[in-house]
């Protein structure tokens, strides 16, 4: 038996993106302990942010966005105590807050600062067919190089392994997804296609399923 694993990501710079996100969290969380932590009660704090207008700047502009943000809470931390939320366009749209208890999932994480984001939520069909669209261009990469790699092993059970990772709200439903795989173009030497069906839970079980 011979597999091949795959990872198709949709959007293509998703994982990019991850890591933008999370370099901005700690140059943020950074500024947070040294100016912002010792001025405020022990609890826990959120900041929001625009995600899109994030990944428009640079890593190289991170480290100032994050210290614009603390200061201007700083400078208005009286705004926080009336109305328990302070919110600035610039340098990027941001709204910094105590989370209510209502909104705490974790009891164990009573304080502390944690960063969350917004997206435009749209369902529009262009976009959809735009992610099935390239869904569908990376499947056939990967089905050609894994044509190429399979002639080499005629004896053996060829199985080539997907994986659909990415942005969620943007991803295709999975009867899509199965349906893309099944119209391709899938060469004599691909015996199996076999789809990752990650499983909600503490352990990130993930099962599979036999496509074609």
């Amino acid at each position: 038996m011979v597999i091949e694993c795959k990872k198709i990501v949709y959007p293509p710079k998703y994982y990019e993106r991850h890591r933008h996100f999370h370099n901005f969290y700690q140059y943020l969380y950074e500024s947070y302990n040294r100016k912002l932590k010792p001025v405020l009660s022990q609890n826990l704090y959120e900041i929001r942010i625009n995600e899109n207008a994030l990944y428009q700047n640079s890593k190289q502009k991170l480290p100032s966005i994050s210290n614009q943000i603390v200061a201007h809470v700083l400078q208005h931390i009286e705004e926080l105590h009336i109305s328990n939320q302070i919110c600035s366009a610039e340098p990027i749209p941001w709204c910094f807050r105590q989370v209510p208890e209502n909104e705490r999932d974790d009891e164990s994480y009573k304080s502390g600062l944690r960063l969350s984001s917004v997206k435009p939520f749209s369902y529009q069909f262009d976009k959809l067919a735009e992610a099935e669209e390239e869904i569908a261009k990376q499947l056939a990469k990967y089905l050609s190089e894994a044509d190429k790699k399979f002639k080499e092993y005629a004896n053996c059970l060829k199985i080539l392994v997907l994986e659909i990772c990415g942005d969620i709200s943007s991803i295709p439903a999975p009867e899509v997804i199965v349906e893309i795989i099944e119209n391709a173009t899938i060469p004599p030497s691909v015996d199996q296609i076999w789809l990752a069906d990650p499983q909600d839970d503490a352990e990130s079980i993930i099962t599979y399923h036999q496509i074609v």
